[in-house]
C-alpha cells in the first residue's frame, strides 16, 4: 500500500510542477541499475547478479520570502533502491537571509568528508570508497537530523552544524542527550581548484548504562579531522575531475582501556587516504581511477586494507552514462585473500 501511495504522491507532485501550480519547484531523480561479480575469496564461488545502487526521487525548489528571510529553499529526497524500503535522504528547509548567510534545518548530510558530500548521481567512480562507509559507521558522516549555519563568499564556504547523533529518532524522546558538532570550510584557491578542511565531534553515551538517557549516564566523545582537495578543470574539449582526501580520528568501535570509567575511555586512532579522478578524453569517453587506504589502528600493523578501482566511463548524453569498473581489494593481513570485483553500471539522471 505504501508504494501505491508514494506513486500517487509522485504523480501529483509532477502534475503540479508541470502545470506551474507548484511555483519555484522541481521534480527530479537519478538511478543506477548494475551487474556485479563479487569475489568471495579463494575456494568460494563468486556472487553474480543484478542490483540497483541507488534510485532517488527529489522534490526541491526555492521561493521568494519576506524582508528578513529573503528566500526559502527546500529539498525532499527518498531512495527506493532496496526492495520494499523507502529510505529518507535529504529533507530540509533553507531560510536565506542573504546571498552570504543561510540556515539549513532538517535531515542533512553532516559537514564532513568531501567524498561523502559529493553528489551520489555524479560520483567519479562506481561506488564511494570503503573509508566513506567506515566514517558513516563511526558516526562522523552520513545523514542525520540537525541545524547548520552556512556562510558563502566567492572564495570561501563555511558550514557549522549541530546534529542529533545516534540513535537517530525523528521524535527526539529516545535520543542520546549528547549532540554531535561539526564544521567544514572550503576555500577556492583558483576557479578550478579548492581546498577543504573539516572536523567532527560525536557524542557517545555509555552503552552499559542502566538508564542511558538519564542525567547520570556517563558520556564521552570522539573526534575526527579531515583535509581535502577538489579539482574540476577543462583542458580544451577534455575535462579532469579529481578529489584527494586525508582523515584521522578516534575509532570509537575499538576501545583501548574498557576497564576504566566510560568517560575516561581512549580509542584507537584510524587513518585513511582517498584519491579519485575522472579524465574525459573526449566529451563522450573517459577513464576513471580510485585509490583508497583504510587503517583502523595506526599503532598496529597488518590490519589495513587498500582498494583500487580502474574503470571506463562512456557518456551517451548529459543524463546517461555507462561505467565499467574493476575493484581490486587487498589486505595487509596475509591470512586474507585479495579480491577482485567487477561492475557494469548504468547511471541515468532526469
Amino acid at each position: 500500500m505504501k508504494h501505491i501511495l508514494l506513486a500517487v504522491l509522485v504523480l501529483c507532485v509532477a502534475g503540479l510542477a508541470s502545470t506551474g501550480e507548484a511555483q519555484g519547484s522541481k521534480f527530479s531523480g537519478y538511478l543506477a541499475p548494475n551487474l556485479r561479480v563479487i569475489d568471495k575469496g579463494e575456494g568460494n564461488s563468486s556472487n553474480i547478479g543484478f542490483g540497483m545502487a541507488f534510485n532517488r526521487f527529489t522534490f526541491s525548489g526555492e521561493v521568494d520570502a519576506g524582508a528578513i528571510v529573503k528566500k526559502v529553499a527546500w529539498s525532499v529526497e527518498a531512495d527506493m533502491s532496496q526492495t520494499g524500503d523507502i529510505v529518507l535522504q535529504n529533507a530540509f528547509v533553507i531560510p536565506r537571509f542573504s546571498d552570504a548567510l543561510s540556515l539549513r534545518f532538517g535531515h542533512v548530510k553532516k559537514a564532513f568528508s568531501r567524498e561523502v558530500l559529493h553528489p551520489t548521481g555524479k560520483l567519479l567512480t562506481v561506488d564511494r570508497s570503503p573509508a566513506s562507509s567506515n566514517l558513516k559507521t563511526l558516526g562522523y558522516s552520513d545523514y542525520n537530523y540537525g541545524l547548520e549555519l552556512m556562510l558563502a563568499h566567492p572564495r570561501l564556504r563555511f558550514t557549522a552544524g549541530a546534529y542529533s547523533g545516534s540513535p537517530v529518532d525523528k521524535d527526539v524522546p529516545d535520543q542520546d542527550p549528547k549532540l554531535d558538532f561539526g564544521a567544514r570550510a572550503v576555500v577556492n584557491l583558483t576557479p578550478c581548484l579548492e581546498v577543504g578542511a573539516n572536523a567532527m565531534m560525536v557524542g557517545l553515551i555509555d552503552p552499559a548504562s542502566a538508564s542511558p538517557h538519564s542525567e547520570d549516564a556517563e558520556v564521552n566523545s570522539g573526534m575526527a579531522f579531515g583535509f581535502d582537495l577538489g579539482l574540476n578543470r577543462d583542458i580544451g574539449n577534455r575535462n579532469l575531475q579529481a578529489l584527494v582526501e586525508f582523515g584521522t580520528g578516534d575509532n570509537t568501535a575499538a576501545v583501548q582501556n574498557p576497564t576504566d570509567a566510560f568517560e575516561d575511555w581512549d580509542f584507537d586512532k584510524f587513518q585513511y587516504y582517498t584519491a579519485k579522478a575522472l579524465f574525459k578524453l573526449a566529451p563522450e569517453f573517459g577513464v576513471h581511477f580510485g585509490y583508497s587506504v583504510w587503517d583502523p589502528n595506526t599503532d598496529t600493523d597488518d590490519d589495513g586494507s587498500t582498494v583500487m578501482t580502474p574503470g571506463l566511463t562512456y557518456f551517451w548524453s548529459k543524463t546517461l552514462r555507462t561505467q565499467v569498473e574493476a575493484q581490486l581489494v587487498s589486505y595487509e593481513n596475509e591470512n586474507m585473500d585479495s579480491l577482485t570485483h567487477l561492475v557494469l553500471q548504468q547511471v541515468f539522471l532526469w
